[in-house]
């Protein structure tokens, strides 16, 4: 089974029902790669984003800071607190501290309510927006100076 897995890294495995060696990531929904496609033309790999996402650090190359489970917890406890903070609390100092310059917003936003909760808190403004159906991405960024 290694033989095949070595000599199909990319998941070319014809009739044999194997898993290739390196896995292959899945294919972000069409919405994602229209916002994905203005966070790699407008922003740096400077630019932080909110909220984690593993996917969203893979498929944009941009950092998304503060969010841990297990054993790294322990080791960044108050970017962990600071996370905390923005999601419960929208507050502008944990955003400054964790250098927050985007949020990407959609229908699965930790922060719920946010344009009544925080806007007022954060300012800032949609510099992208787009819908699918019922689906809909929006990239908000935020003025912290």
């Amino acid at each position: 089974l290694q033989f095949i897995s070595v000599f199909t890294p990319l998941g070319i495995t014809g009739k044999f029902k194997m898993t290739p060696f390196f896995g292959i990531p899945p294919q972000s929904a069409e919405i994602d790669e229209l916002a994905y496609g203005w966070i790699k033309n407008n922003t740096t790999i400077k630019d932080n984003f909110y909220p984690y996402g593993v996917d969203f650090v893979r498929d944009t190359g941009r950092f998304t800071p503060g969010f841990s489970i297990g054993p790294a917890a322990s080791v960044f406890p108050g970017e962990i607190e600071l996370y905390k903070e923005f999601t419960d609390f929208c507050s502008r100092d944990a955003a400054k501290k964790l250098k927050i310059n985007y949020l990407y917003i959609d229908v699965d936003f930790p922060i719920k309510d946010f344009y009544s909760k925080c806007l007022s808190k954060l300012p800032g403004q949609t510099v992208f927006r787009a819908k699918i159906g019922n689906d809909f991405r929006e990239i908000y960024k935020l003025d912290l100076n």
